[in-house]
């Protein structure tokens, strides 16, 4: 094995292996639906009464588990599906899974698995991972009319200063880093348009997650600044943002 494939074995096992998702299952990750359904509204765009969608990358469920709950809210009928090259994720996802199977049900499995005719998928926090972006993104295309990606913002100048690509590469096996530049440049070669975007820092979903007394203070210094100028806070400081994607 030369030393460019054994790197991306480890990329690999680093979420195959097991260790991960036994230290990460009861993550959670409401706030990404918070986000979702503030991107929906801003985009004057709704869910389908009786959606049907998928998530790439599902893990152990950390955002299906609460998007489910939130279209029960809804009083919307729908069908979930998660997809995950981890069968440690999928079985804990399995095992925690309070919905039937007809509404929610998990999968070994990858973008080549998902069924078609979706109405949305989302790939939260996924593509910065993947050997290959641009086809991941070709494949989730025949799938689905929308598509909901959540991506890190780290090619900025304090990531480049803090050496944070560094330890984003150590701590989540983050092989691609993407400033916002670039971010719309993988998009405009992708399958998919860009219909409508919102960095995290600028939505008032941000001020609500917890955190000490001091995180959430840095949390309003950015919101301020992403208010004041959201492109210079992205240059400067980076992020996350919410794209929501239409198939070309």
């Amino acid at each position: 094995m030369n030393q460019s494939s054994q790197n991306l074995t480890q990329v690999s096992d680093h979420y195959t292996s097991g260790a991960y998702w036994l230290e990460h299952q009861n993550s959670d990750s409401t706030y990404k639906v918070s986000l979702v359904e503030s991107l929906l509204k801003k985009s004057q765009l709704s869910l389908s009464s009786t959606l049907k969608a998928a998530e790439i990358g599902c893990g152990q469920g950390a955002f299906l588990f609460p998007f489910a709950n939130y279209l029960e809210r809804q009083g919307r009928q729908y069908k979930l599906f998660g997809y995950d090259i981890s069968s440690q994720a999928i079985l804990i996802a399995n095992d925690k899974n309070k919905h039937s199977e007809d509404t929610l049900s998990f999968f070994n499995g990858s973008a080549e698995d998902i069924p078609d005719g979706l109405d949305f998928i989302f790939c939260m926090d996924v593509l910065e991972h993947v050997e290959n972006p641009w086809q991941l993104l070709r494949s989730l295309s025949s799938k689905s009319k929308y598509l909901i990606l959540h991506l890190p913002i780290e090619q900025s100048i304090g990531h480049i200063l803090m050496q944070s690509p560094s330890q984003s590469y150590k701590t989540f096996r983050h092989i691609h880093f993407y400033s916002w530049e670039t971010a719309k440049i993988l998009l405009q070669e992708s399958p998919f348009k860009l219909l409508n975007y919102q960095f995290t820092a600028a939505s008032n979903v941000s001020l609500k997650i917890a955190g000490s007394p001091m995180i959430r203070l840095l949390r309003l210094i950015r919101y301020l600044a992403y208010k004041f100028n959201p492109y210079l806070a992205t240059m400067l400081g980076g992020g996350t943002v919410l794209l929501l994607l239409e198939n070309k």
